[in-house]
């Protein structure tokens, strides 16, 4: 009963898929904050979603200003 009160039925798909990436990214041990904030980092600077955004698959990349030291 609580999906009643999602506003729409487009709205209930969307926390469908994002229930659904959730637990693909525990499945996987994938920290899901730091995923989603890459992924969608990764899409903004023009980056083509391909396998390695998938959650068992995805390898994380540094951050901004916390690359390996040579």
């Amino acid at each position: 009963r609580n999906w009643l009160h999602t506003g729409s039925h487009f709205a209930a798909e969307n926390i469908a898929f994002m229930y659904s990436l959730l637990e693909s990214c525990k499945l996987n041990a994938v920290n899901f904050g730091e995923y989603i904030e890459d992924i969608l980092t990764r899409l903004m600077k023009g980056e083509k979603a391909d396998a390695s955004f998938l959650p068992n698959k995805y390898v994380p990349r540094p951050k901004q200003g916390q690359e390996k030291a040579a």
